[in-house]
């Protein structure tokens, strides 16, 4: 055996290690890239369920606010069920409202989890702060809320309306208990 053959045998095992190793190298940096992407995508998704569900929670607000604006149109009719019922009707939205944000909050903090994953750190900061923002907005609407139902329930006792008002002092306490919880 002369000496180019030798020095090539004994060089094979080293080109077979050089060679596995930048496999080994490129599938794990395209098993990396495709986590990646995933996660990418993943939080893209998280991103734009929190967004609707904000969308939503404003929608409710506004829809707050409309009767909110009927019991100042007929404010002067103190005791009057209907005051009542527009006021425990704006309670009731508000409470819709903090749902949908509680709910992206969670959204956000989920989309921020996949972006940390994706390598994303400025997204997912943005996420986080997304999230305290939508938690916040929660739980000002079951004060809110809260306050809404209180105001139909002196409505509703006025008028002698005892279901009303027990309705509307239920849904009070269970917007606080809610917010006891969020604490």
């Amino acid at each position: 055996m002369d000496s180019s053959t030798e020095t090539k045998q004994k060089r094979a095992p080293l080109f077979a290690a050089i060679a596995m190793g930048a496999l080994c190298s490129f599938l794990v940096s395209y098993s990396d890239a495709g986590e990646s992407s995933g996660s990418l995508q993943e939080a893209e998704q998280w991103e734009e369920v929190a967004k609707i569900r904000s969308q939503a929670a404003r929608g409710h607000e506004l829809q707050a606010e409309n009767r909110r604006e009927e019991f100042l149109r007929q404010g002067s009719a103190v005791g009057s069920t209907a005051v009542g019922d527009s006021l425990d009707g704006a309670g009731d939205e508000k409470y819709l409202a903090a749902d949908d944000y509680q709910k992206a909050s969670k959204h956000w903090e989920r989309a921020a989890r996949a972006y940390k994953t994706a390598g994303d750190s400025e997204k997912a900061k943005n996420a986080l702060e997304h999230a305290r923002s939508a938690w916040e907005a929660a739980k000002r609407n079951l004060r809110e809320g809260a306050d809404l139902h209180r105001m139909g329930e002196e409505q509703f006792e006025s008028a002698n309306n005892l279901d009303k008002k027990i309705q509307a002092l239920k849904k009070a306490a269970r917007n606080i208990e809610r917010l006891m919880e969020m604490k």
